[in-house]
């Protein structure tokens, strides 16, 4: 986004394979339209609209065209999410902040990011590399909260490791994206899942292994996902522990290998297991 004018309010906060295409810096794409308008450019007065505010939280930066309803809170859950991440996956989550753009209306986030990627037309949200810097574009809507949460979980994931797995990137980030009391067996998702296997439904990690592409999955894919991660998450300390281990292994730089191998081998059971786990009431 571009510089911030200068009167833009500076609000504090308080502590708490999918494709990524870099995009270009949105205050290159609006400066010649100001141009044209004004007949002039000084840099960094050509801000997105007027009335753009900035918040700073522990490891996330967020410029927005509207003010935040509460700030504190929003930052709160962010911190948290960074923090859940790092726990739950034991990896050493870098240092550098997490940008977060967040446009006024659906419209203008589309117009925007869909210069670079045709995620935005069907998502809430994406994360994409800038640079090489993490960062999170989104748009004001009711559910704000969970697509910050979920974007920014891809975000600390490939800001941490070299290369993520499609299905274990969507279903970590569908995972943390609600709030750690609604996590496992308080999520939605769960019944589903519980109802699809009632009827004959079976986990199939070599399934979610064939999907190239984030536009590749439908909503049951993106349960399926959620299902393995809950199960290797919370199933045992085995379970667990083989999950950081895979994940340390990418960020060893190991030659990447397909999750449902690596489990042939340390968990043969894995399958059965994962279903015993997901049927549990």
């Amino acid at each position: 986004m571009s510089g911030l004018n200068r009167s833009t309010p500076i609000v504090s906060g308080v502590p708490g394979t999918r494709q990524h295409a870099r995009i270009v810096s949105l205050r290159a794409v609006l400066r010649p339209a100001c141009l044209l308008l004004v007949g002039w450019l000084i840099p960094g007065n050509c801000a997105l609209s007027q009335g753009d505010y900035e918040y700073r939280w522990p490891a996330f930066t967020c410029e927005s065209e509207f003010r935040l309803n509460d700030p504190d809170a929003l930052g709160r859950e962010l911190t948290s999410v960074r923090s859940e991440v790092e726990d739950a996956t034991g990896l050493e989550l870098p240092g550098t902040p997490v940008g977060l753009t967040l446009f006024s209306t659906r419209r203008r986030y589309v117009t925007f990011v869909s210069l670079e990627t045709a995620d935005a037309r069907r998502q809430r949200g994406v994360f994409i590399s800038r640079n090489g810097e993490p960062h999170v574009y989104s748009f004001q809507q009711a559910k704000l909260e969970s697509t910050l949460r979920h974007e920014s979980t891809h975000a600390l994931l490939h800001s941490a490791l070299p290369y993520v797995p499609l299905w274990l990137d969507e279903g970590l980030a569908s995972y943390f994206e609600v709030t750690a009391s609604r996590q496992g067996s308080r999520d939605p998702k769960l019944d589903k899942l519980r109802w699809s296997l009632r009827i004959g439904w079976r986990p199939e990690l070599a399934t979610l292994e064939s999907r190239s592409h984030a536009a590749e999955l439908d909503a049951g894919d993106y349960r399926h996902a959620w299902g393995w991660v809950h199960f290797l998450l919370n199933e045992s300390e085995e379970s667990r522990s083989l999950l950081r281990r895979y994940l340390q292994n990418i960020a060893n730089g190991e030659p990447p290998q397909a999750m449902s191998a690596f489990l042939a081998v340390e968990m043969p059971d894995a399958r059965e297991r994962c279903i015993r786990f997901l049927s549990r009431r």
